[in-house]
């Protein structure tokens, strides 16, 4: 993807005719007609000499980048002027916590370097050829913060257990810096471990659907509904939530009763039941609901489920710090973060919040997974 400006660039650029051949060559020269960009990328690489080159490369495949990583960072770096001011930040990389505080990443980097804007944006939302694949804004960190490298993944061997965290043996961060492994967070990002302890949306509707309909028939209440009418958002919380009062004025179905309804559906998508004992599920959702009408407390129950869902990352994954960089709109490279002792502890700072309550359809996939934001940043498309 390129900016409005390079597009503009294109559209009035200069051709150039370039002429070469061996030195102390006698007679016609070949010829060759270029555009801009071909242009200043030859020019650019002609004016870098071999030893700093083979310097640079050295210096990029020591943050974990393979050869076809230090082809592609360089064959955008020569789309720019002063490669050389790129090359010289890769031998003053910065520590993360200068990064975590400087409040945008992309115009800290492109002052603190003398790089180019469009550049340090192109870095941001560059993905490495790496395997597995190196994401936005992972890359980014690994070229410009000290000892960052890519984390590294392996197969869990057990079953996290309530009150423990997942073995930091086990499986590492985005990024790792020394002992410190960090979760990379771009816009649109979902907080849910790549691991196992989560469950389908088509699972969690079919069991919510199945309990409300039980419980409707014990109350005597034959009110149409289809699953699709279970979705929660934050401005309608769905026919569940409707209903509610109906069920609870029967004297038929008890306020527990709407509470393990809700209890049903959070566990097919939360499944490591021990962590949600752990986490007090149910004592949460109890606190969520009116207690007279069995109906969800607004803006408590978005509360409580996105800090469950925070805290559940943090016992099912191995990290240090959620770390999320805003890659779209004015807000690019807007920086915050989350350590897991804040997000353990339940002092979650407003650093990190969540875009809207997530999907509950059949088909929600990933998007029945809570979707967080930078605070003041527009909301991303579901």
């Amino acid at each position: 993807m390129i900016s409005f400006k390079q597009y503009l660039n294109k559209l009035v650029a200069e051709r150039y005719v370039v002429l070469w051949g061996r030195e102390g060559q006698k007679g016609d020269y070949e010829e060759a007609l270029v555009d801009d960009d071909q242009f200043i990328k030859a020019l650019n690489y002609l004016k870098t000499d071999k030893t700093s080159l083979e310097d640079v490369k050295k210096l990029i495949i020591q943050s974990g980048f393979n050869e076809a990583s230090v082809k592609s960072i360089l064959h955008i770096v020569y789309s720019f002027n002063n490669p050389t001011n790129f090359f010289e930040a890769l031998k003053r990389k910065m520590p993360m916590s200068e990064l975590l505080n400087c409040g945008n990443v992309t115009t800290y980097v492109a002052e603190k370097y003398n790089l180019d804007i469009e550049l340090v944006r192109e870095l941001l939302l560059y993905q490495a050829p790496t395997v597995p694949v190196t994401g936005k804004t992972e890359a980014f960190i690994m070229l410009f913060v000290e000892g960052a490298t890519k984390g590294t993944r392996k197969k869990e061997k057990k079953p996290v257990n309530a009150g423990e965290l997942a073995p930091k043996a086990e499986i590492g961060g985005d990024i790792v810096i020394g002992s410190e492994k960090y979760e990379i967070k771009g816009t649109g990002a979902r907080i849910k471990a790549n691991k196992p302890g989560y469950g389908s949306s088509e699972r969690a509707v079919d069991v919510f659907e199945k309990n409300l309909r039980q419980l409707m028939s014990r109350a005597g209440i034959n009110e149409p509904f289809t699953a699709a009418d279970l979705s929660i958002t934050s401005k309608n919380y769905g026919f569940a939530d409707k209903i509610a009062p109906s069920l609870l004025q029967s004297k038929k179905v008890q306020f527990k009763q709407i509470v393990q309804l809700h209890y049903s559906w959070i566990t097919e998508l939360y499944t490591n039941d021990s962590v949600s004992s752990s986490l007090n599920l149910t004592e949460w959702i109890t606190q969520s609901l009116d207690k007279n009408t069995g109906q969800f407390i607004r803006g408590v129950f978005e509360k409580n489920y996105f800090n469950f869902a925070l805290k559940y990352y943090a016992m099912i994954d191995s990290f240090n710090a959620i770390v999320l960089i805003s890659t779209k709109g004015g807000s690019m490279g807007k920086i915050a973060s989350l350590t897991r002792d804040q997000i353990t502890s339940g002092d979650i700072p407003n650093t990190i919040t969540y875009d809207g309550l997530p999907s509950l359809t059949r088909k929600a996939g990933m998007a029945a997974f809570f979707q967080i934001k930078l605070p003041g940043t527009a909301p991303t498309a579901q």
